[in-house]
């Protein structure tokens, strides 16, 4: 904005109020700027400057206003926001999947490193035992009942399909490559991630709330290893286990189940199981249960490791490590049955 007169002329300078503009121009700053006396110091000149840079750019705000009197600032028309939400679409959807590719990524780290922490020394072979107790010996109960319940249930509905076919010899090779091929890994799967991955992922996140993973960190003691390495040794180890333990336990749930309810030959569903069974049956059960216990393992400690924002991040770890498991075991059972059969 052109002012007239200087500060160092000595003499009286006017400042001319701007006439391009409708809006009321505050005669305050007028009156700070007009120079009728003389500066007296080099502050006064600094000040004079700051206040004439000030006016300068009120006047231009104004200036702006009066040429778009119909376009408000922070206002849009109907048109500008559809077409802002439209382009906020592409925008959204390329976030999400950077954010998406970015939290892969740095999951699929932290199984890296839990897996190199089990080849490293020391293995802590003390936690490791703990935590096979929790996870193994703690779910036994829960496992048995699972599947004793699923045999029946199995045993039943065969009975009732074979029935029509005048095929009940085959119910035994139904009810046991049900449960070793599909039923037994992945029901014993979701079961152990409801149960002890819910726990565990539970138990790391509160000690990165607590601030206790910083405190292994001061120590010089790694976190992956300490928390992550040994409860994935003592998933591997027994997750396979309860697999067994479920498959035996359905099979001879849905045996007693057919002999004493449905009167069928006790003798002749062992038999038939004898000659259906394989040991490429049993391997790719096995297979199934040693990808599974990885996945519990990988979802609960790294959900709870990244847990945030006090007990609603403990919640949230929680559920999240049990969904996420759930999702990858049924999508890893699709892949591994269409590589295994």
């Amino acid at each position: 904005m052109p002012l007239e007169g200087s500060a160092h002329a000595g003499g009286p300078t006017s400042v001319e109020e701007p006439t391009w503009t409708r809006k009321p121009f505050p005669r305050a700053l007028l009156d700070l700027v007009d120079h009728r006396s003389k500066p007296v110091s080099s502050g006064q000149c600094r000040r004079e400057r700051l206040i004439r840079i000030w006016v300068y750019f009120y006047v231009c705000t104004h200036i702006h206003r009066e040429r778009l009197p119909n376009r408000r600032l922070g206002v849009l028309s109907p048109r500008s926001r559809m077409r802002s939400a439209l382009l906020e679409i592409p925008g959204l959807i390329g976030r999400r999947t950077y954010g998406s590719t970015g939290e892969t990524g740095r999951s699929a780290g932290f199984l890296f490193k839990s897996l190199l922490g089990i080849f490293r020394r020391p293995l802590r072979l003390r936690l490791v035992a703990e935590h096979l107790r929790f996870v193994g010996n703690r779910s036994v109960g829960i496992i048995i009942l699972t599947s004793t319940f699923t045999g029946m249930v199995l045993t039943l509905q065969g009975y009732n399909a074979l029935a029509r076919f005048g095929s009940t010899a085959f119910l035994g090779p139904l009810v046991a490559l049900s449960l070793i091929r599909e039923l037994g890994p992945v029901l014993a799967a979701l079961m152990i991630a409801a149960r002890a991955g819910s726990a565990m992922a539970a138990t790391i996140a509160g000690m990165r709330v607590s601030e206790q993973i910083d405190a292994l960190e001061v120590m010089a003691v790694d976190p992956v290893r300490y928390l992550a390495s040994t409860r994935l040794l003592a998933t591997l180890i027994a997750v396979p286990m309860l697999t067994a333990f479920f498959d035996l336990a359905g099979i001879f749930a849905g045996y007693a189940f057919g002999v004493s309810v449905l009167k069928i030959d006790g003798g002749t569903f062992i038999e038939s199981i004898r000659e259906a069974v394989e040991v490429s049956d049993v391997a790719s059960g096995f297979y199934k249960s040693v990808v599974f216990a990885v996945l519990i393992a990988w979802m609960a400690c790294d959900q709870g490791y990244r847990a945030q924002h006090g007990a609603v991040g403990i919640g949230r770890a929680t559920t999240n490590a049990v969904v996420l498991t759930a999702i990858l075991v049924l999508a890893g059972d699709y892949a591994l049955t269409a590589l295994l059969f």
